[in-house]
């Protein structure tokens, strides 16, 4: 951190004071909502419309898959557990 920059943030600190915030309160909370940003970031999702259509949403991409797609993703998913008897849990 450079000298000016040091005085802008006690600069900024100051007027925080002054108008009755707690300058670490507000990094804190600034600090947990990147953190969560981040979290939300690293997950995916799977979304499963009234078509059957499957859309996948990565941190990185979106794959969208037809309902004929998603059938043929489902077949081999199933096929490939011995376990699921040709069914899929609910």
């Amino acid at each position: 951190m450079s000298l000016e920059q040091a005085i802008q943030a006690r600069d900024e600190a100051r007027t925080m004071v002054t108008a009755g915030n707690d300058p670490s309160e507000v990094r804190k909370t600034e600090r947990a909502a990147r953190q969560a940003q981040r979290a939300r970031a690293k997950a995916f999702r799977l979304v499963l419309t009234l078509d059957n259509a499957l859309t996948i949403e990565t941190p990185n991409q979106i794959l969208r898959l037809t309902p004929e797609q998603t059938a043929a993703v489902r077949a081999f998913l199933l096929a490939a557990d011995p376990e699921s008897n040709g069914y899929a849990p609910d």
